[in-house]
C-alpha cells in the first residue's frame, strides 16, 4: 500500500515582511499612483488610471496582505479571506493606510 504523505497547509512558504519595507512599498505605490494621475490629466485616457489603480492594488494584496497578515484557522474561510483581499484591491489607499498603522501601533504597545 501506498503511504499518505501529510502535510502542513497551515505553514507558509513565503518570507515575512518587515513592517518597515511595506511602508516603503505603499509609500511607492501611492507616487505611482499620482505619477499615473498627472499622466492622464495631461490628455491620456482615463481607462490608463482605472486599470493601474487596479494593478496596483493586487500588486500590494501580493507584496504585502500575504506576507504580513496572518489568518486565524477559525477565520481562514474562502467568504472571509476573499471579502478582505477584495477591499483591500477595490480601496487600497486607505485600507492599507490603516492596515500598517493598526500593525504598528500594536507592535510598539
Amino acid at each position: 500500500m501506498d503511504e499518505i504523505q501529510q502535510t502542513d497547509n497551515t505553514q507558509s512558504d513565503t518570507v515575512a515582511l518587515k513592517l518597515r519595507h511595506a511602508f516603503i512599498i505603499y509609500t511607492a505605490a501611492l507616487i505611482l499612483l499620482f505619477t499615473l494621475f498627472a499622466i492622464c490629466q495631461s490628455g491620456v485616457s482615463w481607462w490608463l488610471f482605472f486599470i493601474g489603480y487596479l494593478v496596483i492594488g493586487v500588486a500590494l494584496n501580493h507584496l504585502i496582505l500575504k506576507r504580513i497578515v496572518e489568518w486565524h484557522p477559525m477565520y481562514n474561510t474562502i467568504d472571509n479571506v476573499a471579502s478582505a483581499k477584495l477591499k483591500a484591491v477595490l480601496f487600497w489607499p486607505i485600507s492599507y493606510l490603516f492596515l500598517l498603522i493598526s500593525i504598528t501601533i500594536n507592535k510598539v504597545l
